[in-house]
């Protein structure tokens, strides 16, 4: 019988810089990886024996990208049921964030508490926002993610905070200030209004060197975004176009992996 081989046998041109990246390394077991060789992406699924914090499988993930050149790459990983606590969910919804099902902006402030197999978030965001995340399945796949990693099966409600207020200007300000992270490049020079032949204005135009108003990100929703991530099935993940099978990822044994 073939021995199956080790995450950095499969990954050869990878050599983790971090120590800690190394040891946590050397101890995944079952993996299995799939590709999508024309658009350069991969998915490794593992287990571990411990839960890992998200940022540093993201930061492992960056690494790969990097090293074989690709243009996605997502570990996802699995534990015993065991192991799953209250204090995990905090990294579940950071998970379901990046998945592009929801803004960051709706879980700045939220409360969670897990009863049973039911598992409640209540977010400080007006109703009409609440609605946004049921017509994006954000509660569904927030399950989805739980039951993929613990393969427990929980039902999500996500409600509206006992006593919400919403601060409108908090909320702007904290948009345009995670804008600026994504966003760094200055704004090209804005270009000489035209004039007419009397020397006014040809249009209303914008006075030099008048500030126009920050873009502001609300939600990314809709069906047609592109980072939109939506649950298929109950092992169908879609993001963007691509759609990711969990279970049919096939056992890698006895070869690199080969992009």
């Amino acid at each position: 019988m073939e021995q199956t081989r080790s995450f950095l046998q499969i990954f050869s041109k990878y050599h983790p810089t971090r120590k800690t990246d190394l040891e946590l390394l050397e101890t995944a077991k079952d993996i299995r990886v799939s590709s999508n060789r024309e658009q350069r992406m991969i998915q490794v699924h593992c287990s571990f024996s411990h839960v890992v914090e998200k940022s540093v499988l993201y930061a492992i993930e960056e690494d790969i990208k990097e090293q074989y050149q690709l243009s996605g790459c997502w570990i996802y990983p699995h534990y015993d049921a065991s192991l799953f606590t209250p204090d995990y969910l905090p990294q579940a919804i950071r998970e379901l964030q990046r998945t592009g099902a929801v803004s960051r902006g709706f879980f700045n402030d939220y409360e969670a508490r897990v009863e049973g197999d039911e598992i409640t978030v209540e977010i400080a965001f007006a109703n009409g926002g609440i609605e946004l995340l049921y017509d994006a399945e954000t509660p569904d796949i927030l399950a989805k993610i739980l039951k993929s990693e613990f393969g427990l099966t929980f039902r999500v409600k996500i409600l509206q905070s006992q006593g919400y207020r919403f601060d409108y200007d908090g909320y702007v300000k904290e948009q345009e200030a995670y804008l600026r992270t994504v966003t760094p490049a200055p704004a090209p020079s804005r270009p000489t209004v035209p004039t007419s032949s009397d020397g006014r204005g040809a249009g209303k135009g914008t006075e030099e060197g008048e500030d126009k108003p920050a873009a502001r990100m609300i939600a990314s929703l809709s069906g047609s975004d592109p980072i939109q991530a939506e649950a298929q099935t109950d092992t169908r993940y879609r993001i963007g176009g691509m759609i990711f099978e969990i279970e049919d990822a096939k056992l890698l044994a006895g070869s690199e992996f080969p992009i």
